[in-house]
């Protein structure tokens, strides 16, 4: 039942989850990285990208797609007991929490150990508590991915081990991390530098410490940013150093994902960690950078088109309705874009007409085709309809129906055909009067005659 629940879930993510490009990125800013990519998380465009597409291991960064898939389907609440199955696939070496087989702890504390000591067996555990089995919640994984509008993703397993056929892309990460913290629960974990698991049947309280040293300085304080939010850090030798991590500042919330990065030992004996460090600097370069530009304006007179049948007035202005704002290169000039006004039936716009009548579409583009915005063009003022102009269009716009005109036609023909009959009866009547009085003339001359005759 869970797993339906998800898919009824999942397939909202293609519309919610998946985002346009742009092309913005500066030429001139490279990362130290394998892949990167730097995104607005309100609307996924993208502000930088490097090897976006690049097939990548993902190590760690695995556990936020299973933690967000617990976070939506699961119970938070419920007590779940880890079995002897869910350590089969580990590693001595691997990130653990030490949680024991036969424990028992809430969903919730699963999630925390998890994302901050990025515990292999609370992903198992969770998995079997999802589905039955890591086999079947890594289908799971993958199914979801798919419906989020991955492209370049695979899962085999559900914490992040390394397989070869266990990859990602940078692209692909910064749609699962930009669900992941919309979560609110996942935001909030993954936002949490230390917590404490309370006691369990089998252990004593537990303190979690996060390892993205963004949000911890349980590690290393050189890399805590003020700006952070939430993060998930990655690592196996082959997958390097990697991190998910969002951050808000001055009205911009940023996601960044860094894959196989170093870690490169400094002249004063220090290790810098790339991961971190690069991250900081693609949050720098976005914050910097970047900035919201008003690209429509509510309430802005666009253009005035006629009005059919209206009373005492015979056009209507459209204004713009609604505000667009859109995260764009602090350089980029709003006044160079490509504005496109369509009206709707614009030949045959007819009174009456409401304020705010939704009437045609404002667009605007930039320089490269790509949608910066769009808002419904709305009718300015109330316009009623004049009624005696509405009679008379009434009668012409029957008059031109087809069966209409057919009638008209035939009545015309019939009173063409009584009219000429009346006339050739009338001819007719006019012939014989003619004739008559012809007769009566010839027969008064002839009595004449008669008489004329007689008396002689």
């Amino acid at each position: 039942m869970k797993k339906f629940k998800f898919l009824a879930i999942a397939a909202i993510f293609i519309t919610i989850f998946s985002f346009p490009l742009s092309a913005f990125a500066q030429e001139d800013y490279k990362a130290e990285a394998g892949a990167a990519i730097l995104i607005d998380m309100v609307t996924g465009d993208v502000l930088f990208e490097q090897a976006a597409d690049e097939k990548m291991y993902p190590a760690s960064l695995t556990k936020v797609m299973t933690c967000l898939i617990a976070a939506e389907v699961g119970d938070l609440n419920a007590e779940v007991t880890a079995s002897e199955t869910a350590y089969l696939d580990l590693i001595d070496a691997g990130s653990t929490a030490g949680i024991l087989p036969g424990e028992t702890m809430t969903l919730e504390n699963l999630l925390y150990c998890a994302m901050l000591p990025s515990a292999n067996e609370a992903c198992n555990i969770i998995a079997e508590y999802i589905s039955g089995s890591t086999a079947d919640f890594v289908k799971l994984m993958n199914e979801k991915a798919a419906a989020m509008g991955c492209t370049g993703t695979n899962f085999v397993n559900c914490h992040g081990l390394h397989d070869e056929n266990h990859y990602t892309t940078a692209r692909d990460m910064a749609i699962i991390g930009r669900a992941a913290f919309s979560n609110d629960i996942i935001r909030t974990v993954a936002g949490t530098a230390a917590y404490t698991v309370p006691a369990t049947n089998l252990s004593e309280p537990r303190d979690l410490e996060s390892t993205d040293q963004l949000i911890s300085d349980s590690i290393n304080a050189n890399y805590l940013y003020p700006y952070a939010i939430a993060g998930k850090t990655g690592y196996t030798t082959p997958a390097g150093r990697c991190l998910v991590s969002c951050a808000f500042k001055d009205d911009k919330e940023l996601l960044s994902v860094v894959l196989k990065t170093d870690s490169i030992p400094q002249e004063d004996g220090s290790v810098r960690v790339m991961s971190f460090y690069e991250t900081i600097r693609l949050f720098n370069y976005g914050f910097e950078n970047w900035s919201y530009q008003t690209v429509i304006a509510d309430g802005t007179p666009i253009t005035e088109v006629p009005v059919k049948l209206g009373e005492g007035a015979d056009s209507v202005v459209l204004c713009i309705s609604g505000e667009v704002t859109y995260l764009l290169p602090a350089s980029f000039d709003i006044e160079a874009t490509r504005k496109v006004i369509t009206v709707f039936n614009q030949d045959n716009i007819t009174a009456p007409i409401t304020k705010g009548q939704e009437l045609g579409l404002y667009e605007v583009y930039d320089e490269n085709g790509v949608l910066l915005g769009s808002a419904p063009l709305t009718a300015l003022v109330d316009i009623e309809r004049s009624v005696p102009e509405a009679v008379v269009d009434g009668i012409r716009e029957t008059a031109r129906k087809p069966v209409i005109k057919a009638v008209v036609i035939v009545v015309v023909i019939l009173v063409v055909i009584v009219i000429l009959g009346i006339m050739v009866r009338r001819q007719a009547a006019k012939r014989r009067a003619q004739q008559e009085k012809n007769r009566r003339r010839g027969q008064e001359l002839r009595r004449r005659q008669e008489e004329y005759s007689g008396k002689k």
